[in-house]
């Protein structure tokens, strides 16, 4: 294994693959050190390397479809903590399949089973995961949740995906939401799920009807009673993260440029629900 004054002679060096070391090898090891505790090696290192890489094109289709193999399992590595230190690996390995789907969006390389097969395992990712942390002083960002909102993202972009994927993003990201029960989302989680929704509205594929089933799902959740909330911290907790990403999409929706053709319709249906959930403040 190299230490991180041989990674940061990389970038250093114009990101130069260095004399005498394969991109095989050297990605291989980089790929391992996307679960690494150390922010310097993961974050500073690690990622954006192997997305210089990838953008600069010295990949070829089936490395990366090697690579996004090897990602994908790597969102099962210790699934279900809430803690420790293997989110590391399932996190980065969501944001570094976001760079991969974001380069497919710009260089198609991926046929349309392989997208769908990734969105159905990203969703499940995001259902799974357990771990709600933000960043940690020591280790620096953890943020599952927004890295895979970060995937899901641009995967609403993708030219492979219909109006029913759309509709599995927003499912799950309602879903996940509405059971965000073991923490609160302290770190703009809010936001960057708002931008993977608004990411699936941009592609104008989804009327009026279904969406505002979808916003109605967020008040009368089933077998959730928000007027209970309070009766438990863990209500009270995804209480407040529903009530926060909605408040966000409603701000955020009136703020963004080329919004979604639905805007003033989707803005009146937010104002509505927002008025339902918090009835003191209308």
């Amino acid at each position: 294994m190299h230490d991180k004054t041989f990674w940061r002679r990389i970038p250093a060096n114009d990101y130069a693959v260095p004399q005498d070391e394969t991109l095989s090898a050297l990605t291989e090891e980089l790929l391992a050190c996307l679960g690494s505790p150390d922010p310097e090696l993961r974050d500073e290192l690690a990622l954006p390397i192997l997305s210089f890489w990838l953008h600069r094109g010295l990949y070829s289709p089936d490395q990366m479809r090697g690579m996004i193999a090897q990602l994908t399992a790597n969102l099962r590595a210790g699934l279900g903590e809430a803690a420790g230190d293997s989110a590391f690996l399932r996190s980065f390995s969501a944001l570094f399949l976001a760079e991969m789907v974001n380069y497919d969006n710009k260089h198609p390389f991926l046929e349309k089973a392989e997208v769908l097969d990734l969105l159905n395992k990203a969703l499940v990712y995001l259902s799974a995961e357990n771990d709600m942390r933000g960043y940690e002083p020591t280790k620096g960002w953890v943020h599952p949740t927004a890295h895979t909102a970060d995937l899901l993202m641009v995967l609403a972009c993708n030219r492979h995906l219909e109006a029913s994927e759309l509709k599995k993003i927003l499912k799950g990201i309602a879903s996940k939401l509405i059971h965000a029960d073991t923490g609160i989302y302290l770190y703009n989680e809010d936001e960057r799920l708002v931008m993977a929704v608004i990411a699936v509205l941009r592609r104008n594929l989804l009327g009026s009807d279904f969406l505002e089933g979808w916003l109605n799902g967020f008040v009368h959740p089933e077998g959730i009673n928000w007027k209970n909330a309070h009766l438990s911290e863990q209500g009270q907790r995804a209480f407040y993260n529903v009530k926060t990403f909605l408040r966000s999409f409603y701000i955020l929706l009136d703020k963004i440029e080329n919004p979604p053709a639905i805007k003033n319709e989707l803005s009146a249906m937010l104002k509505r629900v927002l008025g339902e959930l918090t009835p003191q403040y209308e």
